[in-house]
């Protein structure tokens, strides 16, 4: 099964430095290439972005709807990506830590739900689903559907996406661009759409066929407490630059260091010290 990457730089190169993107980029790529063939789905700009970094893939594909995309919804590039693939895959964001091969049985599988509220009906859990879903569906997406048989309850996250069936997924992603091609999303410069066209549309086509699937976690494996304690699954972890978190992140199949950007102690700290020559990736 190919690891498959998709690229459309749709920030300035200082903001990407600041951030350490390019130190995930290649935290993600170098693990997720000890189990997997890596191909880059790129425009020709993002070929020479990588090349400038030296992060490196087995193969590297230039689509033309990434050349010409000119949109700021970050997630309609991956879909391009999605909807040519034939062959099964896993789709991988650039700040997943992979330790073991992603396999799934069923047709697709999640790598964890983002919201969850048939298990999590906590109140942080509402807001969330209010702001990052409900609101995108009030602002627009009430357009172009309805939305009276939808579960709102469950939503997953597409860090880690296994597909077993690339047709399937395809059809369903074309599908999705079909039914709101008057937003123009190749266009738009709404960002705050990327999650509900990627995440919460596509659950809601699984829902309505009664497809199979699964999450390889129940729920987020690792999330940031703040800048120096981190949850790895229920466990308080205190983050030392002198220990590392490796022997936490080895207990995992893999991390998804989602939310990074808010913690840039942590980012200067321990993610630099992964690529480092005394710990070396």
């Amino acid at each position: 099964m190919d690891a498959i990457f998709t690229w459309k730089r749709l920030t300035s190169y200082e903001e990407l430095e600041s951030t350490f993107f390019w130190h995930y980029a290649k935290i993600s790529t170098q693990t997720a290439g000890k189990f997997h063939n890596t191909i880059l789905y790129t425009d020709e700009e993002g070929k020479k972005d990588f090349e400038r970094f030296g992060i490196g893939f087995n193969k590297v594909i230039t689509l033309p709807e990434l050349e010409s995309f000119k949109g700021s919804i970050f997630s309609i590039p991956k879909i391009y990506a999605m909807i040519q693939r034939k062959d099964p895959y896993v789709h991988l964001d650039f700040d997943v830590f992979t330790n073991i091969a992603h396999t799934t049985n069923e047709p697709i599988a999640f790598g964890y739900p983002e919201v969850n509220l048939k298990v999590f009906s906590d109140i942080n859990e509402i807001e969330y689903l209010n702001e990052s879903y409900l609101k995108s569906y009030k602002e627009e997406f009430h357009k172009y559907y309805d939305c009276k048989d939808w579960d709102w309850r469950l939503v997953p996250n597409f860090g880690v996406f296994i597909v077993n069936n690339p047709s399937l997924v395809s059809s369903i992603f074309k599908d999705i661009l079909n039914e709101i091609k008057d937003l123009k999303p190749n266009e738009s410069k709404k960002h705050q759409y990327a999650s509900f066209i990627e995440q919460f549309l596509f659950m809601r086509a699984v829902e309505e066929y009664d497809i199979d699937y699964e999450f390889i976690y129940d729920a987020p494996n690792f999330t940031f407490k703040d800048q120096n304690f981190v949850y790895v699954k229920d466990k308080l972890v205190n983050v030392s630059y002198k220990s590392g978190l490796h022997k936490h992140l080895n207990t995992l199949k893999f991390t998804h260091f989602h939310g990074y950007k808010k913690y840039p102690v942590f980012n200067n700290t321990i993610i630099k010290k992964l690529i480092t020559k005394e710990n070396p990736i």
